[in-house]
């Protein structure tokens, strides 16, 4: 995929595009253990990642106005300690979201990552946006779209949302089911390459209930 970076947080690793200022994919793994309510407080620690060149890392001035620094790995999936939850807050983890995205409809599948951890043990979330045109803020591109698919590795289930960035609210997730299969295609990225061939292409190609 176009990903130039890799960049390995605690808790979760970025595929991130220079070019763009954006990551194109995150992955990381949900457990109970690591999302527990009794666990740290959110740090709202939001900065720049200075392990990216300046010439690729979005500023907090990046952000001003219309759009909500949008988390791409969830911080209250990641909460175990207060390294992991801050990790979450760097830019690189940001995506520009208008706020009736970011707070509803993304805000709702988030939560759901972490309701159907608690009903499964342990699942595998891989999220981004994709860049259907050249719009900007400033110096960023504005999503299109995003994606989250969440793999359960136990049962080799999984389920897939691309969603258009526009208002949406928690009842439209359904409609915006889709197949890991699609997500590959616009995206570019191959998300399954460490499983064998034909648990590779069950997974990819069904749209889950």
């Amino acid at each position: 995929n176009a990903a130039d970076t890799l960049l390995c947080r605690t808790g979760y690793v970025i595929g991130f595009d220079c070019e763009k200022r954006s990551a194109l994919w995150v992955a990381y793994e949900v457990t109970p253990a690591i999302h527990n309510s009794a666990n740290v407080a959110r740090s709202n620690d939001f900065r720049a990642d200075r392990e990216l060149p300046e010439n690729c890392r979005k500023e907090l001035t990046d952000f001003s106005g219309t759009y909500d620094r949008g988390h791409l790995v969830s911080s209250a999936s990641l909460d175990a300690n207060h390294k992991m939850n801050s990790d979450t807050f760097l830019l690189s983890n940001m995506s520009p979201q208008l706020p009736n995205f970011n707070r509803t409809i993304w805000t709702a599948l988030e939560k759901r990552e972490r309701k159907w951890s608690n009903l499964r043990g342990k699942v595998y979330v891989f999220a981004g946006p994709i860049f259907n045109g050249e719009k900007k803020h400033g110096r960023i591109r504005i999503p299109s779209h995003f994606y989250k698919i969440i793999i359960d590795p136990a049962k080799g289930e999984s389920i897939s949302f691309l969603l258009p960035h526009r208002p949406l609210y928690s009842d439209h997730l359904k409609s915006y089911r889709t197949s890991i299969d699609i997500i590959e295609a616009i995206s570019g990225v191959d998300f399954l390459t460490h499983l064998e061939d034909d648990l590779e292409d069950a997974l990819e190609e069904r749209v889950s209930g």
